[in-house]
């Protein structure tokens, strides 16, 4: 049987105002199937190597949700 986990992630981006740099943080839930934390927070890591914006993985939790239909 399948387990799947929940995994938070922040975004940070850098946006240009009147005043100066200002950092956006993003928040974005991500649902990943996986045997452990460990394993899937380096799926995460790895999913998410090319993105244009530096991430961090917040918290991977196991998640109710029992089967995806």
């Amino acid at each position: 049987m399948a387990h799947y986990y929940e995994a938070n992630v922040v975004f940070e981006e850098t946006i240009d105002t009147k005043n100066g740099p200002k950092t956006k943080k993003t928040k974005e839930n991500y649902l990943v199937e996986g045997d452990s934390v460990t394993f899937v927070e380096s799926k995460v890591n790895e999913y998410l190597q090319d993105s244009v914006h530096p991430f961090e993985v917040k918290s991977v939790r196991e998640s109710k949700i029992i089967e995806v239909v």
